[in-house]
């Protein structure tokens, strides 16, 4: 076996430069394409599942509003009572003569259940995720935790008032019955002496 070496170059058959140019611009081109719709088919995944994401917030925010709006139905069921109970209070203190002196609040008037729904979610429901104007809508969101708060205030003074209508209840009512109680002794007495006949 004979070994052979040559050095220079070597051309395979017929190929010239433009063959060659060609072939490498096509592989590029095919490469530059491919890449492309790689991008394409990523970015329009990336859109899809955005929408799908927005889609799951849309949503939840839409049942989030809607128990909003059950509970705000619930509490203003619960606020009309609470508004007759007073008034039936009221009543009931002009004649001293009830025993019934005591504001009832109402159970339903609870606003945890509102105020378990996060300011985000509040905030996102009623600015963010709604049309008009920024201010109005900002308003109309500060109102609102406002009302909430007040009613809040309004239950633990109408507690105050309960504990401090007993208290003063008590107070007179101990001392109606011990001044009843001399006014009988004394009455006792005059009777027994002849005052009265």
């Amino acid at each position: 076996m004979d070994i052979i070496f040559q050095s220079g170059e070597f051309y395979g058959g017929d190929s010239s430069f433009w063959t060659n140019l060609i072939n490498v611009v096509a592989a590029m081109l095919g490469a530059v394409i491919s890449g492309l719709i790689a991008i394409w088919i990523f970015k329009k995944g990336l859109k899809e599942q955005a929408k799908r994401e927005q889609d799951i917030k849309t949503k939840r925010y839409k049942e989030l509003e809607s128990h909003f709006f059950h509970l705000i139905s619930f509490m203003d069921s619960a606020i009309n009572q609470q508004v007759n109970e007073i008034a039936r209070s009221s009543q009931a203190l002009k004649n001293f003569g009830n025993k019934k002196l005591a504001l009832r609040i109402v159970p339903a008037l609870n606003t945890n259940e509102v105020n378990s729904i996060s300011n985000e979610d509040l905030y996102k429901m009623f600015v963010s995720n709604r049309i008009g104007e920024a201010d109005d809508k900002a308003s109309d969101f500060l109102n609102i935790k406002n009302c909430f708060r007040h009613i809040d205030e309004i239950k633990i003074y109408f507690g105050n008032f309960n504990q401090t209508l007993f208290k003063r209840l008590e107070e007179n009512r101990l001392k109606w019955n011990q001044n009843l109680k001399a006014l009988m002794e004394l009455y006792n007495k005059l009777c027994s002496r002849g005052h009265f006949k």
